[in-house]
């Protein structure tokens, strides 16, 4: 067994099998050197054999390398293997192959060893097999229940159910009880004629004892799965050589809650492992077919049981009576007696009394009918009526009662038969009961089930057509079942019915129906239903509900789209990492930003680019993020290809783990050079910031200390002399020299105020002023406020009106800085309007505020000047002649800020201003 080797057209080597092995995907050296590799092998992969060569040859395609390993020691003694490993795509995703590994030779005497892969776990083939499954179960279920003859049924149901699980065999076994527990193969299906060999007819029927304990699972409704890999005997592994089977699987089926029978399916060529959606949907149709059994069987006796009634009837008469009332003559015929159980001693002469002894809850209505049709004069009457037998139960009474009247229209007899037909109804109740069960299940289907006229009229639909269209059954029965698909595709839909009409099977088709009056997705199947002639007569079929796959692949498509966009678009570095943090994805950003191509660091970990003192921080976040923890932004130096460092920021999540992948880091970096080289030197800019303010209170410090001395000394100078100034004899120099004094101490403190407010500035401007707030009672505080301002300024008698509104109540502020503010904002409304009405200090107390108003009615501040007055030294031009620093409201501001409040002002010249004060509480 080998390949022979041929020169193809391009000089390249071409392997033709000899023996039974595939052609091979990939040619290998015995010790492993990837030689060659077809384009088939580069579409499963991902690799080339140049690719798959440099990123570490043969054994880094499998997730197993030890299983490589011993994959070319067996192949090399030219044993071949053949078996299933999981194997690494180049985006290093899993997935699992079944793998034929064997001896090839090229003409010469050197071996190598040939390799044939086969995907076996792709998702989309799996999510088409589940469908496909669904969609045959859903199809068994309406062939059950066609009302075809039993034998045709099953051999649908088997056929379908088959082809959907792409098994060899699928087949229906009975248990019977002959001198020990036998199964009997009842009905079956073949995917080819070879497998219906000698030995798998002769196992038609054979003994539970004969392959172990088979029967208790399926008794306790397990399902039985066995193959080579099994514990068996030798005989049972003969058994299943002979018969072709590599795995086999049986599903048990009951009738009435008792073991029936089982539904089975071989495979021939796989060891298969049967999923759990797998089971539980075969489980279902076991359940279906169980029922189909027991419905049939219930059929068939009711069929005998009418053909004993017939014979009974043809064999013995009905019971009869003739009541004369003119003569008053009362016949009853012995059959009479023995339906309802009396003798004929038992009832009297009487028909009055003979209808009390039989009344029941039904008899009124019936007596009621009577007389109805007495009153018209009806010659006879057909009636339906329960009756009491003489061992006090009911039974089901048929008859037909004759009346004969006079002239007068008066009833002179009455005669007729009657009839026990208590067991037809009994049958025909199970027989509701059944079709009952079975439109149970068919409302119970999530898929809507219809039928309609060969012209598409609609005469059936379950309930999940409401759920669907968003319509009554009632109204849609009738119409053309194009009346509810939407315009653009009603004319795929007639398509559909003329091939229908042709005989031809259309298959699942996707079309939007109009659910309240706007398009949805669905899919359709449709079947016809022929006569004898093979004319259409009807249509049945299945519409599914596929709306949201259908919204879901557009997002997905939409999703991947944006991501792709984005990742090969922005600037930003994207990255996929695995658990161990190695790269599965890298945008090309990379190469524009750090130097490094995409391809050179594909499974690879990032910590080599990383500066060395940066990778401890950045593994703790990988860590972090792995644990489910959100961390943010972070920041570190990264090596360029070029050998320097520069920061970057990147924030990254973690995605779960998902059906066909593990955990995944994502994660996106961005160049932060510019901004770290902007944040160094705004940090070395406040740096020196605060050298200056530092300096600059330093020297306002010095030269306010520098000023008070001598100021000091000329005030107490002044003081000196006016205190001297009384002893002076001439008047005039007495006069002229009080008046310079006074100007020399309203000078002095003029200057220690502006000192003051500067010293008050500096202090702020380092933060030696601390808020410390406190709980105040606010009204006793602004009484004693006025009082102490009034004694501190004696030369002025006026003080502001207090007008107190709200609830007076604690509030929250820092007493200094309030009574700064108070005694700024009193002062200049005094100050300015002397000569006028005195000003208005009003304080409201609001839920979460208090509100502090000053409003003078003085000289007003002009308009061009208000933009400017909480800067520090500037004052109004109408008040150059006022004495004045120009810093109180720039100190009020900054305390009314410190509390969180806010100031507002207000001023009209020559008439006045009104200044807010807002301080929460």
């Amino acid at each position: 067994m080998g390949f022979e080797q041929s020169d193809t057209p391009q000089g390249q080597t071409e392997l033709t099998p000899q023996g039974t092995n595939p052609a091979p995907m990939l040619i290998v050296a015995p010790g492993g050197k990837i030689l060659w590799a077809c384009d088939d092998f580069n579409r499963l992969s991902g690799y080339s054999a140049e690719q798959l060569a440099s990123n570490g040859g043969l054994e880094h395609l499998f997730e197993d390398r030890s299983l490589c390993k011993d994959i070319l020691k067996k192949t090399e003694k030219e044993t071949a293997w053949d078996g299933y490993a999981t194997l690494l795509d180049a985006g290093q995703d899993e997935f699992v192959a079944r793998i034929k590994a064997f001896a090839v030779h090229n003409g010469s005497e050197k071996k190598e060893i040939g390799f044939s892969f086969q995907d076996i776990t792709r998702s989309k083939k799996n999510a088409y097999l589940e469908s496909r499954l669904l969609m045959a179960i859903t199809q068994c279920t309406e062939i059950l229940f066609s009302g075809d003859e039993p034998p045709v049924v099953v051999c649908k149901v088997l056929e379908s159910i088959g082809k959907a699980l792409q098994t060899d065999r699928a087949y229906i076994y009975s248990i019977h009880d002959e001198n020990g527990l036998v199964a009997k193969r009842r009905y079956d299906w073949l995917r080819k004629s070879s497998l219906n060999n000698q030995h798998y007819q002769e196992f038609d029927s054979y003994r539970l004892s004969d392959i172990g304990s088979l029967l208790d699972p399926l008794i306790a409704g397990q399902d039985v799965t066995i193959n080579r890999k099994s514990r068996l005997s030798t005989y049972l592994l003969s058994l299943m050589e002979a018969m072709q089977i590599r795995t086999t699987l049986k599903i048990p089926i009951f009738k009435d809650n008792e073991i029936w029978g089982y539904l089975g399916f071989d495979d021939a060529e796989t060891i298969r492992e049967w999923s759990g959606p797998e089971k539980k949907a075969l489980k279902s149709l076991a359940h279906n077919i169980g029922a189909f059994i027991k419905i049939n069987h219930l059929t068939e006796e009711l069929l005998n049981k009418n053909r004993q009634l017939e014979n009974a009837i043809e064999s013995a008469s009905d019971g009869l009576w003739v009541c004369d009332l003119k003569n008053k003559n009362l016949y009853i015929s012995p059959r009479m007696y023995d339906i309802y159980g009396y003798e004929p001693g038992d009832w009297p002469m009487d028909m009055q009394q003979i209808k009390d002894i039989l009344k029941t809850e039904d008899t009124e209505l019936l007596e009621h009918n009577f007389k109805e049709v007495i009153k018209n004069r009806i010659p006879s009457y057909e009636f339906e009526t329960v009756a009491k037998h003489k061992k006090g139960r009911y039974i089901w009474i048929k008859g037909n009662v004759s009346f004969t009247y006079d002239d007068a229209g008066k009833v002179v007899l009455h005669s007729g038969s009657v009839a026990d037909v208590s067991t037809e109804k009994t049958y025909e109740l199970r027989i509701r009961r059944q079709e009952e069960h079975y439109q149970r299940l068919v409302n119970s289907l999530k898929e809507v089930v219809f039928e309609t006229d060969k012209k598409g009229v609609i005469s059936f639909l379950n309930n999940s057509w409401k759920n669907l269209t968003g319509l009554n059954i009632r109204d849609c029965l009738g119409r053309k079942l194009s009346d509810f698909i939407a315009p653009a595709y009603r004319d795929v839909f007639i398509n559909i019915l003329h091939k229908l009409d042709e005989q031809l099977l259309p298959g699942r088709t996707e079309i939007q129906v109009l659910k309240n009056g706007q398009p949805y997705w669905t899919e359709v199947w449709m079947r016809g239903l022929y006569d004898s002639n093979f004319e259409l007569t009807g249509i049945s079929g299945s519409i599914f509900d596929i709306n949201s796959k259908k919204i879901a692949e557009q997002q997905l498509r939409e999703s991947e789209e944006r991501y792709r966009l984005l990742s090969e678009n922005t600037k930003d570095i994207i990255c996929l990492h695995d658990k161990d943090s190695r790269f599965l994805y890298i945008s090309p950003s990379m190469q524009e930003m750090l130097g490094y191509t995409a391809r050179s660091l594909m499974g690879k970990e990032p910590w080599g680019c990383i500066h060395p003192d940066d990778i401890s921080d950045l593994k703790a976040a990988f860590d972090q993020l792995l644990a489910g923890k959100e961390i943010g932004f972070t920041r570190y130096r990264v090596k360029h290809k070029k050998g320097h460092y520069m920061w970057v920021e990147s924030v990254a999540t973690h995605q779960e783990a998902s059906n066909d992948g593990g955990e995944t880091i994502q994660s996106a970096t961005r160049d932060i050079s510019q901004q770290k080289s902007a944040e160094e030197e705004i940090i070395n800019a406040l740096d020196k910031e605060r050298q200056l303010v530092e300096l600059r209170t330093n020297l306002i410090n010095m030269i306010s200390h520098e000023f008070r001395t001598p100021l000091t000394t000329i005030k107490s100078s002044s003081e000196l002399l006016l205190k001297y100034l009384p002893s002076l004899k001439t008047s005039d120099v007495k006069d002229r020299f009080g008046i310079h004094f006074e100007r020399i101490m309203a000078q002095v403190n003029r200057i220690n105020e502006l000192i003051s407010g500067v010293l008050l500035l500096g202090r702020m401007d380092t933060g030696k002023i601390q808020f410390q707030p406190e709980n105040l009672d606010f009204i006793e505080f602004i009484n004693n406020f006025l009082q102490d301002y009034n004694e501190a300024h004696p030369e002025d008698k006026r003080l502001p009106e207090l007008i107190i509104q709200g609830d007076p109540r604690l509030i929250m502020v820092d007493r200094l800085l309030v009574a700064h503010i108070l005694r700024n904002l009193v002062s200049n409304a005094l100050k300015y309007s002397q000569g006028k009405k005195n000003p208005e200090l009003t304080i409201k107390f609001e839920k979460k505020l208090v509100t502090i108003t000053i409003r003078d009615f003085g000289i007003g501040i002009p308009e061009n000047d208000r933009k400017n007055l909480f800067q520090s030294f500037f004052r109004g031009s109408n008040v150059l002649t006022i004495p004045g620093t120009g810093l109180g409201l720039v100190i009020v501001k900054q305390f009314v800020e410190m509390h969180g409040g806010m100031i507002d002002l207000k001023s009209e010249l020559d008439h006045g201003t009104t200044i807010h004060v807002i301080l929460p509480i």
